[in-house]
């Protein structure tokens, strides 16, 4: 500063421009995830050979499947959408080679997302690929490869022979592939967690995992947050994470593994190896029969954390017409207690939901909810406070919002949710439900309304099958019935593709695929 008597006063400012530096940590550990992402990438090319080798000779039927979705989620623990999709970005890699080498990174730069390769594919030409792969890509695979145990030369042998073959060598390609990819998916879920927990996403000009993967990794929003959440959840159990990197858990059947062990410190050794056995011998169909009995067990405080016995797994699948209006009515008592219980210590604790849904179907949704809830709110205020409510039998939307009202509280938003799924069960789960005589209620009702077979998660034109064919004695009785869908009672049972025998339902043991390929089943347990 420089200054004179008369003068105005003259401000010199010389401050040196110095750019804005992220901590070095999160600078490397920006660098293994980049390079995390390009090996995952390496593996793409001949994960698309086999995919669409496998939908082409529709592999899955060979193996006693009737959807290609049920072969993926049990076979390998992935669903039937990532599988098409990677058939039809075969399809455009031999159409444009130039594709194939931006999703390897061969073209210079980094890996392309595989969903942006999926649209360029279905609107470039051969002429004009070059011009949409115009993105700047950095990033080396060789690193990520050895860390996943792993090499280039290994990951060339696979690529060689990727989608030849029979039915069963191609199952065993992806099965291979599927494990080198998982092992690097863990490791970048570990590497997005750390940068999460030092504040990195900030620092590198991101707003959170999913937008700096979707701009840096080519991954979807949606498949960063999910190895996001496996790496924290599997962090305690280092039993479970073992079995996941040996492949001895699909990545379907150690999320369901994850969630059942939800509660837990990881401390408990035998248990962790209790699980572990459980998913290696459940199918993927059993494990979420689990969770979700779980799930319902812990909303009412009788959750045991143990994998369930044959007995107690069979009677959780139980289905009658109006079970999902008993739980509905026994989850909207726990709602209206709850509402007792907060409005009286003056405290709400609201616990966030939170759905991944496209922004139309969010807005749709957020509108009926409000609505719902507004209709609530108009019925509960035609009943003055000072008068006893005159329907013991309300639903429990309403019983929570008049609670809350009475009490000087604004109703929370959710009883509009809470309405919605109310009238959603009453229309479609009426209790005079006609679905046949009472042999066949209590068949399709034992089976939880789907096919028997292991793995199927059909509920379409189930048929009654004979455990003992009729043409040789077979009886009527019910031990001697299986509830199938079309594809496993005519193709599976009476084409040669499965077979069944024993005595239903806990004592019947499957064979799956010609010559037991796709493995034998009871309870959908293999043995």
């Amino acid at each position: 500063m420089s200054a004179s008597r008369g003068l105005a006063v003259r401000w010199v400012v010389a401050e040196a421009a110095t750019p804005y530096r992220t901590d070095t940590q999160v600078e490397q550990a920006h660098e293994v995830a980049v390079s995390l992402a390009a090996g995952r990438a390496r593996v793409i090319l001949p994960l698309a050979r086999v995919a669409a080798a496998v939908v082409s000779s529709k592999a899955h039927r060979e193996f006693g499947y009737a959807r290609l979705e049920d072969f993926c989620r049990e076979r390998h623990g992935r669903g039937s959408r990532w599988i098409r999709d990677l058939a039809v970005l075969q399809g455009h890699f031999e159409a444009m080679p130039s594709l194939a080498a931006a999703v390897l990174g061969d073209d210079g730069g980094a890996p392309l997302h595989v969903s942006a390769a999926m649209a360029i594919g279905a609107m470039a030409g051969t002429e004009s690929v070059d011009r949409w792969i115009a993105l700047p890509r950095t990033g080396k695979a060789s690193w990520a490869l050895r860390l996943a145990g792993s090499s280039l030369e290994r990951l060339q042998r696979l690529t060689e022979m990727a989608g030849t073959g029979d039915a069963r060598a191609l199952d065993r390609q992806l099965g291979e592939l599927l494990r080198l990819q998982n092992v690097l998916e863990l490791r970048l879920g570990e590497v997005l967690r750390e940068m999460g927990e030092m504040k990195g996403w900030g620092r590198l000009g991101f707003e959170d995992a999913g937008h700096y993967a979707e701009r840096v990794l080519s991954m979807s929003r949606t498949a960063a947050e999910d190895r996001l959440w496996v790496a924290a959840a599997i962090r305690p159990f280092a039993l479970v994470r073992q079995a996941y990197e040996r492949g001895e858990l699909t990545w379907e059947a150690v999320r369901s593994v994850l969630r059942l062990l939800q509660g837990t410190d990881g401390s408990d050794l035998e248990g962790q190896r209790a699980w572990i056995g459980h998913g290696r011998a459940c199918t993927v169909k059993r494990l979420r029969d689990e969770a979700k009995a779980g799930r319902r067990a812990a909303v009412l405080g009788r959750h045991s954390g143990r994998p369930m016995t044959d007995d107690a797994w069979h009677a959780s699948l139980r289905r009658e017409p109006g079970t999902a209006a008993q739980r509905m009515a026994g989850f909207g008592a726990r709602l209206v207690s709850d509402a007792e219980r907060q409005t009286v210590k003056r405290r709400m604790d609201e616990e966030p939901l939170r759905l991944r849904l496209p922004g139309d179907v969010a807005h749709d949704l957020m509108r009926a909810v409000r609505a719902r809830f507004d209709v609530v709110r108009r019925m509960v205020r035609e009943v003055p406070e000072f008068e006893p409510w005159p329907d013991p039998e309300a639903p429990a939307s309403a019983l929570v919002t008049r609670t809350f009202s009475t009490r000087g509280w604004r109703p929370p938003l959710w009883v509009g949710l809470l309405g919605l799924l109310e009238d959603c069960v009453a229309l479609w789960d009426p209790v005079e439900a006609n679905v046949g005589g009472p042999d066949r209620r209590e068949l399709l009702a034992r089976s939880g309304y789907r096919c028997s077979a292991p793995g199927c998660t059909g509920r379409d034109n189930l048929q009654d099958h004979h455990l003992r064919f009729r043409s040789a004695g077979g009886g009527p009785e019910l031990t001697n019935r299986e509830s199938l869908c079309v594809f496993h009672h005519q193709r599976g049972i009476h084409g040669g593709l499965a077979s069944a025998r024993g005595v239903a339902p806990l004592g019947v043991t499957w064979r799956l695929g010609r010559g037991a390929v796709g493995g034998r089943f009871r309870n959908e347990k293999r043995v």
